[in-house]
Formats: structure tokens, C-alpha cells, sequence
């Protein structure tokens, strides 16, 4: 199916048919609900913090809260998220929480819906080490299912069943009017072939009376509506579904089991800023975030006791702006700096103070440092020297942050006008100022020798104590 036809997200009203704007831009997020502080589900491993980043009011955290779940999708709102993926897990005996979480989760958004609030609409997330679980349960241990067969095949789409018999029609997430499946890696099943999206949207059109868009990662040999990638929050993901995420850390995941973390930096915030900086100017019209609230890996835009709000802000600042299409059409590093005074006069070698001002005009984030060359070049003379002004910002610079400062540039040692180049190969900009080494006035020199003579007279002073001395 072409990119220009399904790829906008059919968001429905709160109550009734689905409404169809397929130029419309579109924000999702994959939704782990998981947690219960009561029972410490998916808080502590072996009596051990397994997040990396905690939640505000953590004794209130529970799949089984309602309004917790309001809690969060209000946030979402906040966000500018307009669909949120639950990762499901399947309905085995050994995973309460998948199934009894999804029908809090439900009864916060009718409940939402109930006072006039439009809460994000849900699709399907379907985590396929479920089905490496339920295959287990199945009396199977030890092997990954065949989704080639009709057990493989059953043992897929039952899932989508009790998922979608869960969330009532008026909350689906829809894509071209269908409803949202979307699928996790192919690692963990054995085989599977084209006969697996058929069986799934032949049994889906006869339980549901609808069609269902697969979304499928790029593990997956499949022909489906849609292509993502998993592994975002990692660095940005650009197929049909633009996938970004706002760093990643699973020191919270890992510790409990002593091994070494994973991270990329958040930057403090400027990866984030970056990957939706891609994702504004990518194909896709649809940008899902990698995560809301992973907390063990530290994906989490969510709000949290150790960065509060700020993702959230983020988040909601750039999904605005991709909706609204309000981003200009700007290089990936580019610069705006200016220098005061733009003259320069003083004696040779004198120090003199500057005010450098530089602006980040393009849409990549800086380093937290920045090195300007001042090359001066004799008018007059073949005279030409060097310096470098060394700038440390408190932090990365973003797409339109401005830093200044005074610094000292010391003028050459030779009198003299001077053209000055400053650059910097960074930014690929080039400044040029006038400075004039004045002549040493006369008064300069008499004091310069007086000093001179009087260091040389004290010099033999000191010399001739300190041989009379070694002599006795």
C-alpha cells in the first residue's frame, strides 16, 4: 500500500464512527503498564531497584489503578500524544497484570470520555515473547512457536483476539479505519510465512467486522500496511513510521543481574531535540516515541523524580510543531556570531576584552564547546599571527540558544593595522574585524628601561652578596 495512503492515523471521536483525514500528522507511544508498588511487580528483582528513573507518588503506581492510568494518559495529553500502544503480554494465568491492566486502563479512558475529555485512542502493542511464554504454557518449553501452522497461526492472532475483545470500538486507534496491530520483534518464534497476515485478517474481519493494519518491525519478512524500527531511543528510526526516543540507560534493568549497562546520552535533552529535528523532516506522518515509560531502561518521556516534567514539555513543543507543519527549512549546523567591539586598538601584545555572541541557527543541538580561530593578517607588512578563543557553554546548545561572553584577545607583539579572520571550521563561518598595535608611546620605553636597568643593578647586587657570602 502507498506511504500517501495509509499514513495517517484515523483517530476516532469519543463516541461512534471514525472520521478520515489522511494528511493528518500523528504522535504515538508505546505504553508499558506493568507496575504495582504493592506487590513490587517490575520494581525490585532480587531486592534490588530495577529503574533506572522512579515515578512522583510511586506508592500510587499499580496496573491495577485506574487512576494512575488517568493519571498518565492526562500527561499524554499534555504531550501532544495522540495514540498510546499498551504492550501487551497475552492473558496466561502467569501474567495477571496484561490483561487486568488493559481493563483499568479502559475504564480510566470511558471514564475520561464520561466528562468530556478526549483521552489518546489505543492500539494494539504486541510483545511477541508473549508468545514464546504462552507456547511454554502450552506445554512446549524450550521452543520458539512455528507460525506457519495452524497451532502457530491460532496462537498468534488469539492474542489480537483478547486484546481487542478488552477495548471497546469507540477507543481504538485506527489506521485507514482499521484497527492497530503492532508487532515486536520476529526473534521469538521459529517460522512463519505470508499465510500469517492472511489467517489474521480473515479471523480478525470475522470475530471484530473490521479490518486490522499491521505495523511490523523490520525484523519481521512480511508484506504488512506499515515497516517501523525497534530500538529508537537508541538513535532515530526512519522507514513509514518514524521512530525517535529520548536516550537510553538500562542500568535499572541490568544491575540486578550484574551486568554491564547500555546508554546513550540524553544530553540533557538535546538528543531528544535532535531525533524529532529528523523527525520533522522525514517522509513519514506518523512519529512514535520510544517510550513513554520504560523506567527499567530509562526511555521514559514520563514524568519522574529525576528529570520531572521536561520531556514532557519537549515532547509537547515538537508534536505541535509537526502537526502544525511550523518548522523552517534550516541547515543541519549552521551559526549566527557576532564579536563587540568589531575594532580592536591597544599596544602590542595588550589584552583586550570582547564580547563574543554566538546562536545556534541550525537544527542539530552543538557540543558544549566551541573553538574560535582569530587570524591576523599586517596590512602593511607581512607581519601574521594566531590565537584561539576556547568557549565552554554550561550545556549543549539547541536550535536557537544563544551564548555570550567577554573574553581576553591578546593583540599581536608588532605595530602595526591588522586584518582579523575569525572562523571556525564547526560552524563553517567567518567574521572579520580591523585591529591596530599602536606604537609604544616614548613614555612606555623610558619606564620599560628604568625597570630593566634597576633589575640588572639589583641582579649584580644580589650576585656580588652571594659570592662575598660562599667566600667566607
Amino acid at each position: 500500500m502507498p506511504l500517501a495512503v495509509c499514513a495517517c492515523l484515523l483517530l476516532a471521536p469519543a463516541l461512534g464512527v471514525p472520521s478520515s483525514d489522511r494528511d493528518e500528522r500523528i504522535v504515538g507511544t508505546y505504553y508499558f503498564y506493568w507496575y504495582d508498588w504493592n506487590s513490587s511487580l517490575h520494581f525490585f528483582v532480587g531486592g534490588k531497584d530495577a529503574l533506572t528513573n522512579h515515578p512522583p507518588e510511586i506508592e500510587e503506581v499499580s496496573y491495577l489503578s485506574e487512576e494512575w492510568h488517568r493519571d498518565e494518559l492526562l500527561d499524554m495529553m499534555d504531550a501532544g500524544i495522540d495514540f498510546l500502544l499498551p504492550v501487551y503480554w497475552g492473558d496466561s494465568y502467569a501474567l495477571p497484570w496484561s490483561g487486568i491492566g488493559l481493563e483499568r486502563l479502559v475504564d480510566a479512558e470511558e471514564g475520561m470520555v464520561a466528562r468530556g475529555i478526549r483521552p489518546p485512542k489505543i492500539g494494539m502493542f504486541y510483545d511477541t515473547t508473549s508468545l514464546m511464554l504462552e507456547h511454554r504454557y502450552r506445554g512446549m518449553p524450550g521452543e520458539r512457536p512455528n507460525l506457519s501452522t495452524e497451532y502457530g497461526k491460532d496462537l498468534f492472532y488469539s492474542m489480537i483476539r483478547d486484546f481487542y475483545l478488552r477495548i471497546p470500538e469507540a477507543l481504538w486507534a485506527r489506521m485507514d479505519s482499521a484497527a492497530v496491530v503492532w508487532l515486536y520483534s520476529s526473534a521469538w518464534v521459529s517460522d512463519y510465512d505470508q499465510s500469517l497476515v492472511e489467517y489474521t485478517r480473515r479471523r480478525f474481519l470475522e470475530d471484530f467486522n473490521s479490518s486490522v493494519f499491521i505495523v511490523r518491525e523490520r525484523s519481521w519478512s512480511l508484506d504488512t500496511d506499515m515497516e517501523y524500527g525497534w530500538g529508537a531511543a537508541l538513535g532515530p528510526s526512519l522507514l513509514d513510521v518514524t521512530a525517535i526516543g529520548p536516550g537510553f540507560d538500562n542500568e535499572g534493568a541490568v544491575r540486578c543481574y550484574g551486568q554491564q549497562p547500555l546508554k546513550r546520552d540524553r544530553l540533557d535533552g538535546c538528543s531528544y531535540r535532535d531525533d524529532w529535528e529528523e523527525a520533522l523532516r522525514a517522509a513519514s506522518n506518523i512519529v512514535v516515541i520510544e517510550t513513554w515509560n520504560e523506567l527499567h531502561e530509562g526511555t521514559e518521556i514520563c514524568e519522574t523524580v529525576e528529570l520531572g516534567r521536561k520531556y514532557i514539555e519537549i515532547t509537547a513543543e515538537y508534536a505541535r510543531a509537526f502537526k502544525e507543519g511550523s518548522w523552517e527549512n534550516l541547515k543541519e549546523i549552521d551559526s549566527e556570531f557576532s564579536l563587540d567591539p568589531m575594532r580592536l586598538e591597544g599596544g602590542p601584545a595588550e589584552a583586550m576584552a570582547i564580547n563574543i555572541t554566538v546562536i545556534n541557527r541550525g537544527w542539530r543541538s552543538w557540543p558544549e564547546y566551541l573553538d574560535l580561530g582569530f587570524l591576523f593578517l599586517g596590512i602593511d607588512s607581512s607581519e601574521r599571527t594566531s590565537r584561539t578563543i576556547h568557549l565552554d557553554f554550561p550545556h549543549r546548545l539547541s536550535r536557537g540558544e544563544r551564548y555570550s561572553e567577554i573574553v581576553d584577545l591578546g593583540l599581536p607583539g608588532v605595530e602595526g593595522e591588522y586584518r582579523v579572520l575569525v572562523s571556525t571550521s564547526y560552524l563553517n563561518r567567518r567574521l572579520e574585524l580591523t585591529a591596530v598595535v599602536l606604537e609604544a608611546p616614548a613614555a612606555v620605553f623610558l619606564i620599560s628601561g628604568f625597570v630593566l636597568w634597576t633589575l640588572m643593578i639589583r641582579r649584580r647586587l644580589y650576585h656580588h652578596v652571594s659570592t662575598t657570602a660562599l667566600s667566607r
